[in-house]
């Protein structure tokens, strides 16, 4: 216990203050993400109970319309935003306040596209509505400031601010769940409000960091944003073909029942993915560095990993066991199997965004697009192929085959060059940090 002190002591006298504010920042979004998970955990268990398996299907196959509005409306952008703050310090504001209106307008324009298509879709005016309102929601998050904060390294405000925003969504729904007023238009009222509050707050707060005005929006600055993000966008709106796409096929050719249950598994497959990328992001500056291409360093690399995702895998297969069979209604009985082939999906979709960090240190973004292309692809061929027969099962076989198809293609781009790469300068490294897309 004496050696085990002296050695912390010793790391923190030699860690560096960029070393201690990181693993700081690094503390509270992992604490902040996994309250937010466990909120959003609680809230699906009570929506589950009160809305019913067909009106939780319907809400399902709306978070999954909504996903693909934020990610359209953010176009990409945050992960350049990053960038171009940290390496043109003196543009911030301008750089800052045209991203905001950018995503602002996008989402816009795309819950009015929704909304039009909405109207003419045979679907119930309940769901039509709740459509419209996510979509509201969605257009709002799409001007979500994290990465602002991220460029100024302060990580840490937002992840608070998220837990926080979902704590109070929580107490909401339990509240209305009490009071028995809940209902499907109402609990999208509730989703959609949490985060044009949230998105608000964060705003409110990073304008005393950053001058952020209207006044501050440059062309410039657009022409210079989409010259970058929009391949980003592309691989964004790509990858998400496999993993909230399933829920929509689910819907579209077995109905909202057989949705409710895709819906659940989408949830296990997204919480895997989101923690993994944590792990990545965690990853990503070392990778980057003098020993990132070394064979010592990738030894240590695959076991952290190993470990890491591995263990991961068997907490949310423990975690699916537990909820299914103990706490969900008994109507959704068999969310079991598609639940743990969802955590099995998450699990190759980890270990394929592996080696991103390496395509992204050699500025080959374009190859990150092409392995989501194929990855989505497959996943519409095999969805098609298999969701009306097979149902939420058949799908989540899907989303496993599609994302093997993306490690294997991963592979092989890495392969081509990774491993005759030589190590990188400290100041390429940097810029190849900075490049790349979170």
């Amino acid at each position: 216990m004496a050696r085990l002190r002296n050695l912390v002591g010793y790391a923190r006298g030699q860690a560096t203050p960029a070393a201690r504010r990181a693993a700081w920042n690094l503390a509270w979004m992992l604490g902040g993400t996994a309250l937010s998970q466990l909120c959003l955990l609680a809230v699906v268990l009570v929506l589950t109970g009160v809305l019913g398996r067909e009106q939780f299907g319907i809400f399902s196959t709306a978070l999954a319309i909504q996903t693909y509005i934020v990610l359209f409306g953010s176009a990409g952008m945050p992960a350049v935003v990053v960038r171009e703050m940290v390496q043109r310090p003196a543009d911030r504001a301008a750089i800052a306040s045209t991203f905001l209106a950018i995503a602002l307008s996008l989402g816009l324009v795309s819950a009015a596209a929704i909304a039009l298509v909405v109207a003419f879709l045979g679907i119930s005016p309940e769901e039509k509505l709740l459509l419209g309102i996510l979509s509201l929601g969605a257009a709002a998050a799409c001007a979500n400031p994290v990465a602002l904060f991220d460029a100024l390294h302060r990580q840490a405000l937002p992840a608070i601010a998220m837990a926080l925003a979902d704590l109070v969504l929580l107490a909401c729904v339990l509240a209305g769940w009490h009071w028995g007023v809940l209902s499907l238009v109402r609990v999208g009222v509730l989703f959609s409000a949490k985060w044009v509050l949230l998105v608000l707050l964060l705003v409110a707060v990073v304008r005393r960091l950053v001058p952020v005005s209207p006044r501050q929006v440059r062309l410039s600055e657009v022409c210079q944003l989409w010259r970058s993000s929009w391949s980003i966008l592309l691989a964004s709106l790509l990858a998400m073909v496999p993993i909230a796409g399933g829920t929509l096929f689910v819907r579209w050719f077995r109905g909202p029942a057989e949705a409710a249950i895709m819906g659940l598994a989408t949830q296990v497959l997204q919480a895997y993915v989101m923690l993994a990328a944590l792990a990545h992001r965690l990853m990503r500056p070392h990778v980057a560095g003098v020993h990132g291409f070394q064979r010592s360093f990738m030894l240590k690399l695959a076991a952290f990993y190993a470990t890491f995702l591995s263990s991961l895998y068997v907490g949310a297969l423990v975690v699916v066991e537990l909820l299914v069979r103990c706490f969900l209604p008994p109507g959704y009985a068999d969310a079991l199997w598609p639940c743990r082939l969802a955590a099995t999906a998450g699990l190759v979709a980890g270990t394929a965004t592996i080696f991103h960090n390496y395509l992204l240190v050699q500025k080959r973004e374009r190859a990150i697009l092409v392995g989501y292309f194929a990855a989505a692809l497959s996943a519409a061929v095999g969805s098609i192929a298999v969701t009306p027969c097979a149902g939420a099962i058949g799908q989540s076989l899907v989303a496993i085959g599609s994302h093997i198809a993306l490690l294997a293609l991963n592979v092989f781009l890495v392969s081509c060059s990774t491993w005759r790469a030589r190590p990188l300068t400290r100041a390429s490294a940097k810029d190849a940090v900075d490049s790349g897309p979170a």
